[in-house]
């Protein structure tokens, strides 16, 4: 982090939260473990950011059919440090939110 670097990524810390997980939930870990990597095709997370000139900057997710346009699923929303998840289709975006989706992409 002093040398500039955006983030700092401990082999530790992964592996550490890595076990909790599989202590605490099992079950989701095995879903990204097999189900994301499994078939013809594969699912990825992905993000996009709204920025202040987005076309996507004040419109709602219903406005936007994000399913129907892109086979994309919004799984969650972050305003700032603050998780929206669950939205609704009356969700309007605003610059500054960051978009979780998940995508199916050819294995």
């Amino acid at each position: 982090m002093r040398a500039g670097a955006n983030r700092a990524i401990s082999p530790y810390v992964i592996g550490g939260k890595r076990l909790a997980h599989l202590i605490l939930s099992p079950t989701v870990v095995g879903f990204f473990e097999t189900v994301l990597k499994k078939g013809k095709e594969s699912l990825a997370l992905e993000e996009i950011a709204v920025g202040p000139q987005s076309p996507i900057a004040g419109r709602s997710l219903g406005e936007l059919r994000v399913k129907e346009t892109s086979g994309a699923s919004v799984l969650v929303v972050f305003r700032g440090a603050q998780p929206i998840a669950n939205s609704g289709a009356e969700l309007v975006l605003a610059p500054g939110d960051r978009l979780e989706n998940l995508v199916a992409v050819p294995a």
